[in-house]
């Protein structure tokens, strides 16, 4: 399968008066697994429209292998054949079972093939024992893995996923995250996600966008956002963090110390699976740090950094 390269001009696009994305450039290589973070109203969703081609932008121009992406206006059927947007709503008939849903899509495909193709999908997606009930008989879950298994019936060759799994437990998320990445390796697919967990954006993305009020303000690598935020906005995007001699560090970075370093008082102790969090205060402000065991809250320890 061929690969697709995404070239983004300085697309904006506005709401009534309000610059919902506001002059986003890029160029993304073929095969990228992207993830796009930013606080509530940053416009996350509304640049996945404006890539798909369901908005007409007001500047600048999508580009998909040199080929423009059309919008609305240009378009008869609004969306780039050539990609599939996922959201946690996306619409699937509810007159048809499972199977006729994925059926009802294929474009002249003999039946051996799709019989095939649509095991394939309901393996993938977990939908198997499902195949016969209509939408009405699902969970919320099981239609968004509907909606997925939709989105493949073609193999487009970019997959937009706005908040795909939200209403599906962390272990399915987990596991249809690690079939689509092995599946962006196998076919060089190119997907962009967002998601308002950081896990998964973290665990799965080789790029991650930051955006901001219609911009994105950083972009690089999980590691490189995670560890090294520009400023704290983008740090708190991806978990708790800790502000000492003007340096923006995780609760892995710092250590405790029993005589030594920043004096602080314990306000709070939190049980994270493998770990506590241990959070921390004085008057410079507040602190987040490891710890092995519970520590007793109102208790002074020290902070170092590592």
């Amino acid at each position: 399968m061929h690969g697709a390269m995404l070239h983004l001009q300085n697309i904006k696009f506005r709401y009534h008066k309000n610059w919902i994305v506001n002059g986003v450039s890029t160029k993304l290589e073929t095969g990228n697994f992207v993830g796009i973070i930013g606080p509530n109203g940053s416009g996350k969703t509304t640049l996945l429209k404006c890539i798909y081609g369901i908005l007409n932008l007001d500047h600048g121009k999508v580009k998909l292998n040199e080929r423009k992406v059309l919008g609305p206006s240009e378009s008869l059927i609004p969306g780039d054949r050539r990609m599939r947007l996922v959201s946690q709503d996306s619409k699937v008939s509810e007159f048809m079972s499972v199977w006729d849903n994925l059926e009802a899509r294929y474009e002249l495909k003999s039946k051996q093939y799709i019989k095939e193709r649509n095991r394939y999908l309901l393996e993938f997606t977990g939908l198997k024992k499902q195949k016969n009930l209509k939408p009405h008989e699902l969970s919320g879950g099981q239609k968004q893995r509907l909606a997925l298994a939709c989105a493949l019936v073609e193999m487009p060759e970019i997959l937009l996923l706005d908040e795909p799994f939200s209403q599906i437990d962390v272990a399915g998320t987990f596991d249809l995250l690690g079939k689509l990445n092995q599946l962006r390796k196998d076919q060089n697919l190119t997907i962009l996600m967002t998601s308002h967990d950081p896990d998964f954006i973290l665990s799965f993305s080789d790029i991650c966008w930051v955006m901001n009020k219609g911009k994105i303000i950083q972009k690089g690598t999980p590691q490189e956002i995670h560890f090294h935020p520009k400023n704290e906005i983008v740090a708190g995007l991806t978990g708790v963090f800790s502000c000492i001699d003007d340096t923006i560090l995780r609760p892995s970075q710092i250590k405790i110390s029993t005589k030594k370093g920043l004096k602080v008082m314990i306000d709070g102790c939190y049980l994270m699976r493998d770990h506590h969090l241990i959070q921390a205060s004085n008057n410079d402000g507040q602190f987040y740090v490891k710890s092995k065991k519970s520590l007793t809250i109102g208790d002074m320890i020290y902070l170092e950094k590592k």
